[in-house]
């Protein structure tokens, strides 16, 4: 038995949601094709600053690492996108190629905006050009003849920081290759880098065991050089992980020693863009560089890498762009890295929508000519299309429910974030991945399906199979008709507990997975569906948790409690409306704890009242059930508690009334634009009283929420218990028209209270 003073001192107290946190690895692309210059005419870039202003809302959000361009100068100077690396040691310090700053700012600007990020929480990964270099200041002949005779070719280097300079002898053909030949000899970009001519197995001389950390290995001074730049970045700049631009030209002899010898320990996490759909090959120059140092090289340890997924994302942009529906959803068995008949483990991949060298429109610099030109500062910008615009322009949000649900780190476009508003829709389904996105995957041709209504070639799901405590894991799925809902049996992870969709696409409703894991899944046209155990409340980590706890074990069936902000003014919490920030929950009757909800108050992923949109809670119970805070039995009551935010305290409802049987009524709801948004939802009453249903449907059309408040300021209250009783203190700062005091007991949150003392 617990005593209570009759001011509840339940307020001293606060609970908040617990929950599973599987691992915020999601990252953003922190820039665009021809990102915003700025002021070219200025020392003051906007990208780096850009960044910085919003490292706070991206950690809050959700993400995990923010992948940021090339920092170092290019050979067109602040128009360089850093892809035409000039100056390997030039932040935007040095006055060369036109500008002192880069495209993205100055070096000090760089700085400020890797501690914003990491003072923000977020990781940083450097995006790393290893294979060739632009922008030499004078011409020289060829370091060998490759056939065709020595030709002069742009390889003289001389840059101003004074380090890291070049000539012929660096770059292809020369003595050690004498050749042109593809992948990793020709020249796809600029002039392409030799990393073993001069080979000396040293990287400092004068060093203990020649300046490496695993090695020795096997490269020349271009490639040693590189090494000690990839250690400057990450040691000295600060940068968590590295992006690693053109891998498909770049041997795994050399791409496998400079990732193990960035630093003395642990490797940054490392991801190659292999620009290739051939998973095959991917797949091989993958195994290659994991496994070079102990087949072929020499040193240590072994590196780790993962992948971009080209060829999943080609799938999806098939997928999302045909409209018609006439895209065969069954491919999706066999694309992707983690679905090929030779997969990659999911640590493996990084999985994508969209990205810089698939949506090609950025900012150009021109002369004002144009009155429609966007002027900043003193420059002109017009946003202009290059060659390889290849972006996914229809439902969008379909791909990135693959990517979020399926093992790897997914990737978000910046644009798609900030531009193109799928940001709402992003969150959610990263909340979702955080609560639910666990286990191994299995894609539909895996799960015994059963085509109710559809067929294989407009619906595909795939199932991530959680870890075997039953509150994660999911079956995501996806339907590509135009107008027709798909229903499908098939296996799932769960056994014996009822599923929802947390796209919120499908309100009011559930399915049941049975006692073979058979479950019926449905998905809207042109969307998809997530389904996980009911009873779970994922919500973005800048979203504070509830003030109430369930204590109902999740995948039970549910009745459907709403609340309209239309009846916000009969909903009374302490002798007023309910306010925003207030929350509600369902408790058992018998129920003496904030931490004992079967049910939580939610408007889309938010536990607080808006006054906008309608909330809905979702009663767990069944008709087995125990009954109690483990969930409610058929016909069990229960009571509607408050939490009032402004005076931090939790009310019982002393009174709540209902709509009558068979009313009809709308429910809006807050949930991204894909899965419906603000669209009412009509739903009709199936009762009426404060009884659990399974499959009710009631909606509370007011109630009184009260407590009696003493008239008084506490400034201090103390409990202590000495073996023999429990001595109770407080200190007070003003009275008004106080009589006096009185101490009461109650077992539980809705009394009855007994008087102690007065």
């Amino acid at each position: 038995m617990k005593s209570a003073i009759r001011l509840s001192m339940y307020a001293l107290l606060c609970w908040g949601t617990l929950f599973a946190q599987p691992g915020r690895e999601v990252i953003l692309q922190g820039f665009y094709w021809n990102t915003h210059p700025g002021d070219v005419t200025t020392n003051q870039g906007l990208w780096w600053d850009t960044l910085a202003t919003v490292a706070s809302q991206l950690a809050e959000d959700g993400f995990y690492t923010v992948w940021v361009p090339p920092p170092s100068k290019g050979s067109a100077g602040v128009q360089d996108m850093g892809y035409g690396l000039y100056d390997y040691y030039d932040l935007g310090q040095f006055n060369q190629k036109g500008s002192t700053r880069s495209r993205f700012g100055n070096k000090t600007q760089l700085l400020n905006m890797i501690s914003a990020l990491h003072n923000a929480g977020l990781k940083v990964m450097v995006d790393v050009v290893l294979n060739h270099r632009g922008g030499a200041d004078a011409q020289q002949f060829e370091d060998c003849d490759d056939g065709d005779g020595k030709q002069l070719r742009w390889t003289a280097f001389n840059p101003l920081s004074h380090r890291l300079p070049g000539d012929s002898t660096d770059f292809h053909p020369n003595t050690w290759h004498c050749d042109l030949n593809p992948n990793y000899h020709n020249r796809i970009f600029f002039e392409d880098v030799c990393y073993f001519h001069g080979l000396d197995n040293a990287l400092d001389g004068g060093a203990p065991n020649s300046g490496w950390y695993f090695g020795p290995h096997n490269l020349g001074h271009m490639g040693d050089s590189l090494v000690v730049w990839g250690r400057w970045l990450i040691q000295t700049l600060g940068f968590d992980a590295v992006r690693l631009d053109a891998a498909k030209h770049i041997e795994p002899g050399f791409m496998a020693p400079f990732l193990v010898e960035l630093v003395n320990g642990n490797q940054p996490f490392a991801v190659a863009e292999f620009f290739d759909e051939d998973m095959a090959l991917v797949k091989s120059w993958h195994d290659d560089v994991e496994a070079f140092v102990s087949t072929w090289g020499t040193g240590s340890k072994n590196a780790n890498i993962a992948m971009f997924d080209f060829n999943l994302r080609s799938a999806l942009r098939d997928m999302c762009n045909n409209t018609t529906g006439t895209f065969d959803m069954s491919t999706l068995n066999s694309r992707g890295l983690r679905f090929s008949t030779n997969p990659l483990n999911g640590d493996d991949i990084v999985t994508f929508v969209e990205n810089h060298d698939k949506d090609r429109i950025g900012w150009v610099v021109v002369n004002c000519s144009d009155p429609h030109d966007t002027q900043f500062g003193n420059t002109c910008l017009k946003l202009s299309t290059d060659s390889g615009h290849d972006p996914i322009f229809s439902d969008k949000h379909m791909a990135y429910a693959y990517i979020m649900a399926a093992e790897g780190r997914p990737s978000v476009f910046w644009k798609d974030y900030f531009w193109f508003h799928l940001d709402d829709e992003i969150r959610w389904l990263m909340a979702l991945r955080r609560w639910f996105a666990t286990g191994s995957s299995s894609p539909l041709d895996q799960l015994n399906p059963y085509f109710a209504s559809g067929s294989a070639g407009d619906f595909f799901a795939f199932i991530r199979s959680g870890s075997g405590g039953g509150t994660d894991g999911c079956v995501l799925a996806l339907n590509d008709h135009p107008t027709d809902q798909q229903e499908v049996w098939l296996n799932t992870p769960f056994v014996n507990q009822e599923l929802k969709d947390y796209s919120d696409s499908y309100l009011f409703t559930t399915t049941e997975a049975f006692a073979d894991s058979r479950t019926l899944i449905r998905v809207k046209a042109r969307n998809f569906a997530w389904y996980a155990p009911t009873g779970l409340y994922p919500h973005p980590p800048g979203i504070d948790g509830s003030k109430f706890t369930l204590s109902a074990t999740p995948g039970q069936k549910l009745h459907f409690v709403a609340l309209r902000a239309s009846d916000a003014a009969s909903f009374v919490v302490n002798g007023a409306p309910i306010q925003p920030g207030d929350e509600i929950a369902i408790m058992p009757l018998s129920a003496t704890q904030p931490d004992q909800a079967v049910g939580i108050g939610r408007i889309g992923q938010r536990f607080r009242w808006d006054g906008t949109h309608d909330m809905l809670i979702e009663v767990l119970g069944g008709s087995t059930s125990a009954g109690g805070t483990s969930g409610l039995m058929e016909g069990e009551g229960w009571k509607l508690v408050v939490y009032d935010s402004s005076q931090q305290n939790y009310m019982v409802a002393g009174s709540i009334m209902f709509a009558p049987h068979s009313t009809v009524f709308n429910f809006v709801p807050d949930r991204p634009t894909a899965s419906g948004g603000n669209t009412p939802v009509s739903q009709t009453v199936n009762h009426a009283q404060a009884t659990y249903k399974i499959g009710g449907i009631s909606l509370t059309t007011g109630f009184n929420a009260s407590d009696i408040s003493l008239p008084v300021t506490l400034t201090g209250f103390t409990a202590r218990w000495d073996g023999l009783g429990l001595t109770l203190s407080w200190r007070t700062e003003s009275e008004v028209n106080n009589l006096g005091f009185e101490i009461w007991r109650a077992e539980g949150l809705d009394g009855p209270f007994v008087l102690l003392a007065d």
